[in-house]
């Protein structure tokens, strides 16, 4: 049994249960209140038990009717073959072309007349963006004289008025350099009239140039520097061209240099395309750094002249391939003056003197042929003396008192005993043969 406390819980417990289940349907009932006046157009529905399920009438259809069901479904694939066939083809495989700036260029053309062979109206429309922009703009026509993009859309429409469009693009490039153009004047005394001569890159001139710009385009910018800046250190003259001067030019129509120094000028076009033009102005006279005589073991003198910067060749002379150095062999004394001309024009002078050559050879021939004996017979061929180098020749016959004067390389005619005389007025040399004229059968 329960005793008092027991049953005092358990009424607490039932109170408890109480109120939440009335807390409850207090809660439901205010949203149900709220469903109706959120819905005031639909009319209160009693809440109605259902029947049992009644079997289903057949209906029987009547007859003679014109409805009817479509016993095979439209499926999605056929849709697309329709439409397919409804709009006309464009026959082009390539729809992006490069041509340089003024190529002859012929747009792609497409066929009037589809698969079919039934007619098709093309027509064509134009657009071009300029070089930097990145708006297409409407135009007229199609040119390749003018840098840029064209989208250019063909319109192509059948006999049902169906209508297909594709895009190329064609870009207008330029690949071609700029143009720089020297040009100096010179006055001809004798016809009395000023020239006007190209000059080209990598020239030596000494006097002022004149420069003009051009493009197959447009040139925008041009700039220039000396680049033959010069620093001395402890006497040494050092070429400074790490960091030169960049200058502008302002006026791209003429441009003039005129003092000295090797510049380097740069024309740019609107594509990036540049061209750079070298001329090295010079109004100072070449000078001799060294000159040297060198005796060389055939009796010639070899002399070697040094300068200060490249020269022009000289005829008769060896030029060193950096066009700083003459070379020439001397066979006999004497003495010259050389004119030299740098590559710009400038020239001066040198006397050159060779008075080393003192050694001098005196053969005796036969026949042309040198030979060492000096018992010779006239039947054996000719004879004769020949000296090399400046000399004065004499001789006597038979141990005569007076002697005779010999012209080198002359034929002796008279037998007897020779004693010739050679000198340079240094070297002196003496030759002595015998020549008969008997036959050996006598």
């Amino acid at each position: 049994m329960l005793n008092k406390n027991d049953k005092k819980n358990m009424l607490w417990i039932i109170i408890g249960i109480a109120v939440i289940l009335g807390i409850f349907i207090l809660i439901r009932g205010y949203d149900q209140k709220q469903l109706e006046e959120n819905n005031p157009s639909e009319p209160d529905t009693p809440i109605v038990e259902p029947d049992e399920p009644q079997p289903e009438e057949s209906v029987e259809p009547e007859e003679n009717t014109n409805q009817y069901v479509m016993s095979t479904p439209v499926v999605e694939d056929t849709i697309e073959e329709i439409e397919e066939d409804i709009y006309p083809e464009i026959d082009l495989d390539i729809n992006y072309f490069m041509v340089s700036l003024g190529e002859e260029f012929q747009l792609p053309e497409i066929s009037k007349f589809d698969q079919n062979g039934n007619p098709l109206t093309v027509s064509i429309t134009y657009k071009f963006r300029t070089l930097g922009s990145t708006e297409f703009v409407p135009t007229l026509d199609f040119s390749t004289d003018r840098i840029g993009t064209y989208q250019i859309t063909y319109h192509v429409e059948n006999e049902k008025h169906y209508i297909s469009e594709m895009d190329i693009y064609v870009d207008i490039v330029d690949d071609v350099s700029p143009m720089i153009d020297g040009m100096i004047t010179s006055y001809d005394e004798i016809e009395d009239v000023t020239k006007y001569i190209s000059v080209s890159s990598g020239s030596f001139i000494n006097q002022s140039i004149s420069l003009s710009f051009s493009d197959n385009d447009e040139v925008v910018y041009a700039e220039y520097y000396n680049a033959k800046l010069e620093n001395i250190i402890e006497g040494d003259t050092i070429e400074q061209e790490a960091m030169p001067t960049v200058n502008i030019i302002e006026d791209l129509t003429e441009f003039n240099l005129s003092e000295e120094g090797e510049y380097h000028i740069r024309a740019y076009d609107r594509s990036g395309n540049y061209t750079e033009f070298v001329v090295t102005i010079d109004y100072t006279n070449p000078e001799i750094e060294t000159i040297t005589y060198q005796q060389n073991q055939d009796h010639t003198v070899l002399v070697t002249i040094t300068f200060n910067e490249a020269i022009l060749p000289i005829p008769g002379w060896e030029l060193s391939e950096d066009q700083k150095v003459l070379t020439k062999i001397y066979s006999e004394n004497q003495e010259e003056e050389v004119t030299f001309i740098d590559l710009a024009g400038n020239q001066n002078t040198v006397s050159v003197t060779v008075d080393q050559i003192n050694i001098i050879h005196a053969y005796i021939l036969q026949n042309n042929e040198i030979t060492q004996s000096r018992n010779l017979n006239r039947n054996d061929g000719e004879i004769k003396v020949y000296v090399e180098g400046q000399a004065n020749i004499t001789y006597t016959l038979n141990d005569e008192t007076n002697s005779k004067t010999y012209e080198n390389n002359t034929v002796l005619t008279e037998d007897g005993y020779y004693h010739f005389t050679i000198t340079d007025g240094v070297d002196e040399i003496h030759l002595e043969f015998y020549i008969s004229s008997m036959d050996t059968n006598d």
